[in-house]
């Protein structure tokens, strides 16, 4: 026989071995985590719609940054949940940042009386 047939020799790339087949590039992962902060910006002079794209939306958009990066990052499925998680709590953190500077570029005031 030839080895015109054989399939090639599978190689193993050390430097992708651990990582995760997450789906979607790093502009979703952009995308997503500035997402609360422009619709926060655009509705700032609203007294309704401001808080729930802040709240609700740098909660939805923690988590899905942190379980992305940390499922193409770790190699163990509970180091992914870990680490997740920790990233999750990061990531809302970060997003509600940006949402408190895209309220301030928006023109809303907060008052607490």
């Amino acid at each position: 026989m030839s080895d015109q047939h054989d399939p090639p020799p599978v190689t193993s790339d050390a430097s992708s071995a651990g990582q995760g087949k997450a789906r979607g590039g790093w502009w979703i992962f952009f995308a997503v985590l500035m997402a609360p902060a422009l619709l926060t910006l655009l509705a700032a002079k609203s007294k309704d719609l401001w808080p729930i794209f802040t709240f609700a939306g740098s909660g939805v958009a923690g988590l899905y940054c942190g379980f992305w990066l940390a499922f193409r990052q770790c190699r163990t499925i509970p180091g992914k949940f870990l680490i997740g998680l920790i990233l999750s709590v990061v990531f809302t953190v970060v997003s509600f940042a940006l949402c408190c500077a895209g309220c301030t570029l928006g023109g809303a005031s907060v008052s607490f009386h």
